[in-house]
């Protein structure tokens, strides 16, 4: 097995563990998600176009430039990956709206 097939193999791993909603999820901003999987740190570009954008980003672990990382490489697999960890994303902004009205209620 060469290296290039290796890879697609990992990438495929985190891939499948994405769509089946098998990770734990960290935090979100309005372009990132952040989740774990396995002991792995990962971010998920999650702004713009899911279908189109969706994709692993800053993966401090791994030692190839960030284009080289290729997974969810059809729009039906975005989708599905984004689907996966947008109810997630939706509680962990709310939770954070919900903190900051708090925050600005006490101030008053």
């Amino acid at each position: 097995m060469n290296i290039e097939e290796k890879i697609n193999e990992v990438m495929s791993y985190f891939e499948d563990k994405v769509i089946s909603g098998n990770f734990e999820f960290i935090n979100a901003d309005e372009h990132t998600a952040t989740i774990k999987i396995n002991g792995y740190q990962l971010s998920l570009w999650i702004a713009n176009t899911p279908d189109v954008s969706f994709r692993f980003y800053d993966i401090s672990f791994w030692p190839f430039e960030k284009d080289a990382v290729t997974a969810f490489k059809t729009r039906e697999k975005k989708r599905a990956g984004y689907k996966a960890i947008k109810p997630y994303i939706d509680k962990y902004q709310k939770e954070a709206i919900q903190k900051q009205i708090n925050e600005l209620k006490k101030k008053l």
